[in-house]
């Protein structure tokens, strides 16, 4: 007798929760054919017209979702390889959804925004991690955060990609921005407030290494 697997029943399940939450506020959900760990391109859009903003999607989709004991967040198991690649990897902004189909709840997680995972993830030597996705971030409530953490992200990785291009090359793909002189300015104020925080962390580490052998002595 052929029988639908349950997974398939909870991943549909889990596809229309997600587009429940996120078509009425204005994102249009295309489902990826072909998955290499991104589940969905999500278009924002502002009425009819498109806000120029993107974000990725993996969906985990769960018919027993493993709460906390305080229920503040899910934990969510997922392989380092994919973890590593969404945190450290992806150069567009991809948001983790966990979708609850037994309670019909919708959560998000930015793993690209999480410096303690990032952290983590250069060191751990395990083959699977977890994410804690948190159930205050659950949709629509949460919408308003979900956008300004997408605009984050992509701040994020744009820094990411900036601090590793060759001056020579920054010099050079600059030249077909308009505004160049305005480019140059901005670019210079952000690198001496870059240098600033620098010095002001390596100040307040030798600082707190100071008061920590003073206590010692």
């Amino acid at each position: 007798m052929i029988t639908k697997p349950e997974a398939h029943d909870i991943d549909s399940a889990g596809e229309r929760l997600l587009r429940e939450v996120l078509e009425p506020l204005g994102c249009v959900v295309n489902a990826v054919e072909r998955d290499y760990g991104i589940d969905y391109n999500i278009q924002v859009f502002d009425g009819t017209s498109p806000k120029g903003t993107w974000f990725h999607v993996q969906l985990k989709s769960s018919a027993s979702s493993q709460y906390s004991a305080d229920r503040t967040f899910i934990s969510q198991e997922i392989t380092v390889d994919h973890a590593r690649h969404y945190t450290l990897e992806m150069r567009e902004p991809l948001l983790v959804i966990h979708a609850d189909v037994e309670s019909k709840s919708v959560y998000w997680y930015a793993p690209q925004l999480d410096h303690n995972l990032a952290v983590v993830l250069t060191n751990i030597k395990a083959e699977s991690t977890t994410f804690r996705v948190p159930t205050r971030q659950k949709l629509p409530a949460s919408a308003p955060e979900l956008f300004k953490s997408v605009e984050k992200i992509i701040l994020v990785l744009a820094t990411r990609e900036l601090t590793s291009v060759p001056a020579q090359s920054f010099a050079e793909n600059i030249r077909t921005l308009p505004d160049q002189g305005e480019l140059y300015r901005a670019f210079q104020e952000r690198t001496t407030c870059s240098s600033f925080t620098k010095l002001a962390i390596s100040t307040t580490r030798g600082s707190t290494r100071k008061q920590d052998s003073a206590l010692m002595e």
